[in-house]
């Protein structure tokens, strides 16, 4: 089973979603060791998108974080405590 990232959401309190979210999203890129731009390929995207989705910039829907997901060969439980 791969180690998931560990975020720590109450290390900063003004951390938001997006910002949680955007670092899950990098750390299990980079576990994986894509680049963003391989990464935006797979989704048919401009690697800035990744860029401010990992930043978080992007407001993104859960349709679309499920494409991240699914991108990355990821699970739920990969982001998310179940």
């Amino acid at each position: 089973m791969p180690k998931r990232a560990h975020i720590n959401p109450f290390e900063a309190p003004t951390r938001s979603c997006r910002k949680i979210i955007g670092k899950l999203i990098r750390a299990r890129r980079e576990e994986k060791h894509i680049t963003q731009s391989e990464l935006a390929n797979s989704l048919l995207i401009d690697r800035q998108y990744v860029w401010r989705v990992e930043n978080g910039e992007i407001n993104l829907t859960m349709d679309y974080l499920d494409k991240f997901m699914l991108a990355l060969k990821s699970s739920h439980k990969d982001f998310f405590v179940i």
